[in-house]
């Protein structure tokens, strides 16, 4: 799934005419991560949501970070609208 020159010229061509190089540059590297993370859940390697807050409870206990928070883990989980508890 690899863009191709075609494929950013067609691209390019939809951006509005005023667009600077760096704003194009920012959306074909926008592009390109979204066709990335794409192929990549294509063939299966993702995380469930489990084991994402299990990987990051494990970073902020080994940085430290876990002792000094002053939210309980339970308010950081999204309620059933998808809005933080705080």
């Amino acid at each position: 799934m690899t863009m191709q020159k075609e494929d950013v010229i067609k691209f390019i061509s939809k951006l509005p005419d005023d667009y600077t190089m760096d704003e194009i540059m920012a959306e074909l590297y926008f592009k390109q991560q979204v066709e990335e993370g794409l192929r990549v859940a294509e063939e299966g390697r993702v995380y469930t949501h489990e084991q994402v807050k299990n990987m990051v409870q494990e970073w902020r206990k080994s940085s430290g970070r876990l002792s000094h928070c002053s939210i309980p883990p339970t308010k950081l989980c999204k309620t059933s609208e998808g809005i933080p508890n705080r």
